[in-house]
């Protein structure tokens, strides 16, 4: 990765550069009236200091021959672009001032227009984004005159269009201009005074705003980078990259729109809300690639390739198309349309994502218009319990998740191979049940749950799914608000029974080698609730846990299944702690089974007998 990182002045940035341009697949001018406040407030202590004030980092693409696009600095370029603006027009109103240092004049207005303008001071080096651009130049960065526009509050002249467009710039425009006129008149009223003013905060603006300048050669480099930095905890927006790559693409095409192709990068990308847009698409090229490696930092060059073999628009509408798919497997914003099969997809998320690179593949044969055929609501059910059961027993034994990732990817490429152009379904079932065979057996998921301490990402789906099958209705508790609870006690008091009733201590009658908290770290001791259990009952003992007070409620006010079983158990020990788990096991091992994956009716468990 190619890239120059140096601390220049706000002045340095602008003079190096002939243009720096706001890139179209930027998002909006966003900076509202905290943000404004809060850099006049910095730029007022700057000033009063003397000091060097960081302005933050900029990161450019550069473009070659003094060209920039800003990939990180927008919102800040475009309001100290603004506030140059708006102190040359202050100093116009004042009839242009100079200002003596040193037995020199110095003419300020000239001062803020080498920042403003070009090289040659024919045009401006500033050029805003695309949704702003043309009020922008007409109404802010046109030098007072015949040609100047005047800039209202409420967008008079302007389309609805562009009001929406201008919302938060106006606000920002007049938060300035009031802003900068409290901070110029509260040095005095005089021209002379007013000039000592805007002089200081000319000098601030050009020497003392420091920033970090970042600049790559490409987008690649730039991907590589903003991949790292989010690594680290920077929120950068590696997307908005493949976006550029994709319109520069798109641009040299006939009868395309630049703005449809942004509203179609920025509608496939709304689909995923807050879920990374990196990772979608990573297990979009894992599921679409035969037998390669996809590493976040190769993620930009095998956008590239794609779009050099199938041109921009296409791989475009790839991507929204599997965006769209893969919302749905999310099962969040975008539903399938069917209980059953969310319920399902509910269920896998509660602790994989690595699935969806399979499944993915699976829902591209997913027609959502019934004119155009594609696979059944039951192929699509079978896929996801399938995919399931790999899941689970996979990742619940502690098996290598490359080796997951790889197969789910090798599997992924046979389904877009041989099962869905013709949409057999021989085919798929025949790559489900090869699929499913490459899960751990029966006796390693027995031997995972009865020797070892519950998984923290799994418990809450290993109980939903017993109480599912106790209830006969997998649909009942997904999305119900549902808390595991310990039944002992992880901490219990010193004073409270259950250290004798569950581990007596080494040596004595009914001792035995294990220790308290391996016995309530077993699956066994672990249940589901509707509701938390009262502070007051979580270390008292088990009576008063099961039947509650007058005031809290126990575990027999539970609609739970899995409560009703332990209702009737008199006093909970380490017999039935250790029974329970190996009652979940067996459970668990006929739920997460190659035969219930593939049985269209629920499977139906026996309940727990002490």
């Amino acid at each position: 990765m190619q890239l120059s990182a140096e601390q220049f002045s706000l002045s340095n940035l602008l003079d190096e550069a002939n243009e720096i341009r706001i890139p179209e697949y930027q998002r909006n001018y966003a900076w509202d009236a905290t943000n404004i406040d809060q850099y006049l407030e910095d730029l007022a202590e700057a000033i009063d200091s003397q000091d060097d004030h960081f302005f933050g980092p900029i990161v450019l693409l550069d473009e070659g021959k003094s060209v920039y696009s800003v990939i990180d600095g927008q919102q800040r370029l475009t309001t100290t672009i603004m506030l140059l603006s708006l102190i040359r027009d202050k100093l116009s109103e004042m009839g242009d001032p100079t200002y003596t240092v040193n037995g020199a004049s110095v003419p300020l207005k000239h001062e803020v227009n080498q920042m403003l303008r070009d090289k040659n001071f024919v045009g401006f080096r500033f050029s805003a984004n695309r949704q702003i651009k043309s009020i922008f130049d007409s109404y802010i960065l046109q030098e007072p005159g015949p040609l100047r526009k005047e800039l209202t509050k409420n967008g008079k002249g302007l389309t609805d269009k562009e009001k929406e467009n201008t919302k938060a710039l106006r606000s920002a425009y007049f938060r300035l201009r009031d802003g900068l006129g409290r901070l110029v008149e509260s040095n005095g009223e005089s021209v002379e005074e007013m000039s000592a003013l805007l002089f200081s905060l000319i000098t601030t603006l050009k020497k003392s705003m420091k920033l970090l300048r970042i600049a790559v050669p490409d987008e690649e480099d730039a991907y590589v980078l903003f991949e790292t930095l989010n690594d680290r905890g920077v929120r950068l927006t590696a997307p908005d990259l493949l976006k550029s790559y994709t319109l520069r693409g798109a641009k040299g095409l006939e009868e395309v729109e630049v703005e449809d192709v942004v509203a179609r990068w920025d509608e496939a990308n709304d689909l995923l809300g807050n879920y990374s847009f990196e990772k979608f698409l990573r297990h979009f090229l894992l599921s679409a690639q035969d037998a390669q490696a996809v590493q976040a930092k190769k993620i930009f060059p095998m956008f590239r390739e794609r779009i050099e073999e199938i041109g921009p628009i296409t791989n475009l509408e790839q991507i929204a198309d599997a965006a769209y798919r893969y919302a749905q497997l999310l099962n969040d914003a975008i539903e399938t349309g069917d209980p059953e099969l969310d319920a399902t997809l509910d269920r896998i998320n509660l602790f994989s994502d690595t699935h969806r690179v399979f499944l993915l593949s699976v829902f591209e044969g997913k027609s959502e218009d019934p004119e155009v055929p594609g696979w059944s609501t039951e192929v699509l059910r079978y896929a996801a319990r399938a995919t399931e059961m790999v899941a689970f027993r996979w990742t619940l034994r502690g098996g290598n998740a490359q080796v997951l990732e790889n197969l789910y990817q090798r599997y992924a490429n046979r389904v877009r191979r041989e099962a869905t152009p013709n949409l057999s379904v021989q085919a798929l079932t025949s790559i489900l049940e090869e699929l499913m065979a490459e899960a751990p057996g029966d006796d390693e998921i027995r031997l995972e749950i009865t020797s070892s301490g519950v998984k923290s990402n799994h418990l809450s789906y290993v109980l939903t799914r017993l109480e599912g099958a106790l209830s006969g209705d997998l649909m009942r508790w997904v999305r119900h608000k549902v808390t595991p609870q310990a039944l002992a006690p992880l901490s219990p008091s010193e004073n409270s029974n259950w250290y004798e009733v569950v581990a007596p201590a080494k040596g004595a009658a009914g001792g035995d080698e294990k220790s308290y908290e391996d016995y309530v770290q077993m699956w066994g001791n672990y249940t589901l609730l509707e509701f938390p259990l009262d502070s007051s009952l979580k270390h008292s003992n088990w009576s008063k846990r099961v039947n509650g007070t007058p005031e809290a409620k126990g575990l027999i006010k539970s609609d739970m299944y899995l409560n009703k079983d332990l209702a009737v158990i008199e006093q909970l020990t380490k017999d039935q702690i250790v029974a329970r788990t190996e009652w979940m096991a067996e459970a668990m091992v006929l739920l997460s089974s190659a035969k219930a994956a593939g049985n269209a009716d629920p499977a139906v468990i026996q309940g727990f007998s002490a």
